[in-house]
């Protein structure tokens, strides 16, 4: 038993050294003018679960695998790297990571800038809901602008055999656009295989009295019932943004209404052009988060699902 489990270390050894060769190749197609094609000979390469390529090759050009198959020919500009006495696997996607991005807050004072005047206390009643709107939703916010490739540590997930991660930034009740990277280095541009992947919320609340003194700032909502509500109130604020400025641009003359970049931010989830990610695991959140979903027509994503049976 200790000598196959010695040799399947070996062999998971091997794997990712491939899969790292593969994902670093796309690092000189920044740096060089140009760089030939390689093709990798492996004793046998897995595709996908059950499907399996004896003697298969794999054809790479400017980072991207071309072809793969038992018969492929090698361009004659073609760099070989021979690797017939091992296997080679695709790599591993990260479903949804929030590691690298940076754990910004907004003070006090941008607090009060972005949540515009408060009601007059004399003619309404002063609501939490203007302070707290800020704390725990920013939909505008996205992954690709936040993502510190650095504090991510790449090579620590492409040792593992990740070449693909899903990035979102950590669980909000609005947390922003998600987006997928490829784990090689090189300009963060380079990076992206695709922006905005969705819209991305969960019901989270903020720290009660009850929660101790050290538990962080405390504030609206502090129970689930609030998340859900402070959640409905901001997609009905998005709708209700989208009916001022139409109404601008129909009555110049009339008051201007003012930028907000965090309800724009959700009229493609309004739209049904961008699907919403809702982080659910128990029962009742999954359920929570397919009625907002239906109310608002939302194209949902359960992320995590626990109890999604």
């Amino acid at each position: 038993m200790s000598g196959m489990h010695c040799a399947a270390c070996a062999r998971i050894k091997t794997v990712v050294a491939l899969s790292i060769l593969v994902v670093c190749s796309m690092r000189s197609v920044v740096s060089a003018d140009y760089e030939p094609p390689m093709l990798i000979k492996a004793a046998r390469v897995v595709v996908a679960p059950g499907e399996i390529v004896e003697d298969g090759r794999v054809l790479v050009e400017n980072g991207r695998v071309i072809e793969v198959g038992p018969s492929i020919e090698a361009p004659a500009h073609a760099v070989i790297f021979d690797a017939s006495d091992l296997t080679l696997y695709s790599g591993l996607i990260d479903g949804l990571s929030h590691r690298g991005i940076n754990p910004s807050t907004r003070s006090a004072d941008e607090l009060k800038r972005l949540a515009d005047e408060s009601p007059d206390t004399k003619e309404d009643v002063q609501s939490k809901t203007v302070e707290a709107y800020r704390w725990l939703v920013h939909p505008s916010w996205r992954a690709e602008e936040r993502l510190d490739p650095e504090k991510a540590e790449l090579a620590k997930f492409r040792k593992g055999g990740f070449t693909i991660a899903h990035v979102a930034s950590p669980p909000s009740i609005l947390s922003g656009t998600s987006a997928i990277f490829s784990l090689s280095d090189g300009p963060r541009r380079r990076q992206i295989a695709k922006s905005d992947v969705a819209m991305h919320a969960a019901f989270v609340t903020r720290p009660s009295a009850a929660d101790g003194p050290r538990s962080g700032p405390r504030g609206y909502p502090t129970s689930t019932m609030g998340a859900v509500a402070l959640m409905r109130q901001t997609f009905l604020d998005a709708g209700w943004h989208r009916d001022l400025i139409a109404w601008s641009q129909r009555n110049p003359k009339g008051e201007r209404t003012p930028l907000d970049r965090d309800l724009e931010a959700l009229w493609p989830a309004l739209d049904g052009t961008q699907r919403v990610a809702f982080l659910a695991n128990r029962e009742n959140e999954i359920h929570r988060a397919l009625n907002i979903a239906a109310e608002f027509r939302l194209k949902p994503m359960i992320v995590g699902g626990r109890e999604a049976w």
